[in-house]
């Protein structure tokens, strides 16, 4: 999935077997930031731009929990 990221550059987000969701620089192909929080593989992923320009980024997982990360900090919806 592609990103706004920080200072208008873009980002990828991939989610991952183990858990966790990275965030990729598509400029040289590395991970550069890791969000954790899911105790089972990560099902989906969605950008949810929002009015002031800012993109949160949802993800869901197979332990049943979704989360919403904004500027890679994480809140969970039960």
């Amino acid at each position: 999935m592609k990103l706004p990221g920080r200072k208008r550059r873009t980002v990828l987000a991939g989610a991952s077997v183990d858990g966790a969701v990275r965030l990729w620089d598509p400029a040289t192909g590395t991970a550069h930031t890791t969000l954790t929080g899911h105790t089972g593989r990560v099902r989906a992923l969605a950008a949810i731009p929002l009015p002031d320009g800012r993109t949160m980024l949802a993800s869901a997982g197979q332990d049943t929990a979704i989360f919403l990360w904004e500027k890679y900090t994480v809140a969970r919806i039960e």
